[in-house]
């Protein structure tokens, strides 16, 4: 089953009346009650549609698009805007700081314009915009997984 997990249940982004957006959506956004980490598998991501766009967060919006060598998102983020902490099971993100500046608030770690950010797999991560930000961000599926 392809889903959305958190804590160990699934929540499905195929089952009657499901809709994917909103799942990932209130997946991001439910967050912020728990301080658990999200598991955002590839197979959920690839799911969305060419286009589609998403606001994930409160002043957080992500536009999806998929091509042959992954998944890609432009990331648009508010100052003060969060992405709560999550995870990747089975690929690695790659992110690109096309303008303002974001702090991974479980690293500590400041990024600014044209800085380039590699999450490895399993890697918990949590973005807060310190100012208006666009992100490229690009989802590469681990071969053996």
């Amino acid at each position: 089953m392809n889903g959305l997990f958190k804590g160990g249940k699934t929540i499905s982004l195929n089952g009657a009346g499901s809709n994917i957006i909103d799942n990932i959506r209130d997946m991001y956004m439910g967050l912020k009650r728990s301080s658990s980490p999200l598991l955002v598998p590839y197979s959920s991501l690839s799911k969305l549609d060419d286009g589609e766009e998403v606001v994930v967060a409160d002043g957080v919006k992500m536009v999806f698009r998929k091509f042959v060598s992954g998944l890609t998102f432009v990331v648009e983020m508010d100052s003060g805007s969060k992405l709560s902490k999550h995870y990747h099971p089975d690929c690695i993100e790659l992110i690109y700081v096309a303008s303002g500046s974001v702090i991974d608030d479980v690293t500590g770690e400041v990024y600014d314009p044209k800085d380039a950010i590699y999450v490895n797999e399993n890697t918990v991560h949590s973005l807060r915009a310190l100012s208006p930000a666009r992100l490229n961000v690009q989802y590469v599926k681990q071969p053996f997984k």
